[in-house]
Formats: C-alpha cells, sequence, structure tokens
C-alpha cells in the first residue's frame, strides 16, 4: 500500500535525530534528542481548503464538472489534531544549532507522516536560550471518508519556527511556535462510482501539482535529554607552551 510504504521510507529517518549523539563523541560543544508533542492552533479546521479535481467518466474521459470534497464527498477537515515525534538536536557552536525531527499528526480520519531537516540561529538569555530557525522536508497526510474515500497529500513542508529552551546538565524543555507551508505534489483522491448500468466502481483522480499550499500555525512543548553544558574555555591550554 502507498500509504504504509511512505510511512515506511519517512519514519526509517528516523535514525538522523539520534545522529547528534554519535557527533558529540567529537564535538565540544551541545547535543540532545527527545519526545515532541504539538497541534495546529490555525486553521482551526484543518486545511483551510480543499482541492478540486476534474471529474472523469468510466472511460476516463473528463465530463467538464469538477469534484469538490466539501461538497461531494464525506472526507471532512480535521479538528483537535495531535502531532507526536522525536526530534534531534546538535548545537554547531554557541549561536548557530542544526535539528531533524520525524513526526506523525493524528485526527478524526486524519494521518500525517513527516520529515524535516532544520537549522536555528540561537540567543543566549540568563534564565533560558531563544531561537529563530526553518527547515525544509518531506510529508504525506491522508484524509478518509465513508466507503473507502480517500484523499492522499504528498507534500514538501517549508518551516519557521520561533522558541525558548530552558536548560539543565542532561535535560531541558523547549517549546516554540511554527509555520509550515506545505507545498502538495500530486495528490490522488479515491471514490467509488456509480456507472451507467448502475454497477459501482473505483475511481481515482489525480491532481496536477500547483502553487497551492497547506498552511498550519501551531505550537509543539518538547522533552530532551542529552548534554546541555556548555564548554568551559581551555584556560590551561597556553601553560605548556614555552
Amino acid at each position: 500500500m502507498r500509504l504504509t510504504s511512505s510511512l515506511g521510507l519517512i519514519l526509517s529517518c528516523a535514525g538522523l535525530c539520534w545522529a547528534p549523539a554519535a557527533m558529540a563523541k567529537t564535538s565540544t560543544y551541545m547535543f540532545g534528542f527527545g519526545p515532541r508533542v504539538g497541534t495546529i492552533v490555525i486553521p482551526g479546521a484543518y486545511p483551510a481548503s480543499f482541492p478540486s479535481f476534474d471529474e472523469l467518466n468510466q472511460n476516463g474521459q473528463e465530463t467538464g464538472e469538477k469534484i469538490k470534497i466539501a461538497e461531494d464527498t464525506t472526507i471532512e477537515k480535521v479538528r483537535g489534531d495531535m502531532v507526536l515525534g522525536v526530534e534531534g538536536l546538535y548545537w554547531a557552536d554557541k549561536k548557530n544549532r542544526l535539528a531533524g525531527t520525524v513526526g506523525l499528526g493524528l485526527g478524526s480520519g486524519y494521518n500525517d507522516a513527516h520529515l524535516i531537516l532544520k537549522y536555528d540561529k540561537m540567543y543566549a538569555l540568563d534564565a533560558l536560550d531563544t531561537f529563530v530557525g526553518g527547515g525544509v522536508g518531506v510529508g504525506v497526510a491522508n484524509f478518509k471518508g465513508e466507503n473507502d474515500e480517500h484523499l492522499r497529500v504528498p507534500y514538501y513542508p517549508i518551516r519557521g519556527e520561533v522558541g525558548a529552551i530552558m536548560r539543565q546538565k542532561t535535560y531541558a524543555i523547549q517549546a516554540l511556535i511554527f509555520l509550515n507551508l506545505n507545498l502538495p505534489g500530486r495528490q490522488t483522491l479515491t471514490l467509488d462510482q456509480v456507472a451507467n448500468d448502475g454497477t459501482t466502481y473505483e475511481a481515482e483522480y489525480e491532481s496536477s501539482f500547483g502553487w497551492s499550499f497547506y498552511p498550519q500555525l501551531g505550537a509543539e512543548i518538547q522533552l530532551l535529554f542529552g548534554d546541555f553544558t556548555k564548554p568551559r574555555k581551555n584556560k590551561n591550554k597556553n601553560k605548556n607552551k614555552k
């Protein structure tokens, strides 16, 4: 199944989130990884709008009509979603941080799997660190209705984020607000249709690539484990010099 293979491909990249731990063995700065949970805040019902598809007859010819998901199917927008995932962080130095995250979005008649690689610019304060950053990735979303109605949306997220992290020696709590602009690829709608002779058949419609997108404004909180102690300068490095 395409959903299973897509989820497997994306989630197989989860090992990227543990890369900072391996890199930290030869690094002198900070790293961490751990679970994250979040939700889409705006739009309250996701997506803001569904795509439309050219209707085809049983012979695959266009009828001149449009299939509008909100009006012609039982597929509904998602309310009250939850995003679960894992994130790994690696500080290249005091001001620059790399990250990788994988996640699974869940809701009524909805699931989403994604992988995003990110960069953050860090700003150190006394009590906590703040950051501004963004990233790009890949994902696939599925919306399901009754009678096997199914909208599949492969997409390419462009992400922006702003947040703060409170660090202890071996763990940290991070909270952020994110904006995702999910640029869709070739979307597929599967419906049961009735032929002229009254029999039912499964029809599949495809939309071409376009400039539409699925925007998301949301919030996340993360519990991270690792080494969050900033390295000390080696005051003795010049003592042995003559």
